[in-house]
């Protein structure tokens, strides 16, 4: 979170045990309270979906293309970016995660 721009927001989703662990984390309530970090969980999408019991890839893609997640989670967000655990922002790249924002996708070819 340190090396995207400073207007950028963030929202952290997991399983209702990975949400719990992230929050006993001192920089995670840090930037809870400057506004910068939501925590959330996506079991009640899945609930809702009465599909609790898909994996969290079938999941990750349902939320991915399901409207309604967009206008509860996503509020008011103009740009989307998925950010995996196997990925990584270097800050000493010489581009700016802002120069990607005028592409409809950046990523691995499917």
């Amino acid at each position: 979170m340190e090396v995207v721009p400073p207007e950028w927001r963030f929202v952290f989703l997991g399983t209702e045990d990975t949400a719990s662990r992230v929050n006993t984390s001192s920089p995670v309530k840090r930037y809870q309270e400057w506004g910068k970090l939501r925590v959330g969980t996506v079991e009640a999408w899945a609930r809702a979906w009465g599909k609790e019991d898909v994996g969290i890839d079938e999941l990750h893609s349902r939320l991915l293309t399901n409207s309604s997640f967009y206008k509860i989670e996503l509020t008011g967000t103009e740009h989307l970016l998925v950010f995996h655990s196997d990925a990584m922002f270097c800050a000493n790249s010489n581009r700016d995660v802002n120069e990607f924002l005028e592409w409809d996708w950046v990523g691995a070819p499917w």
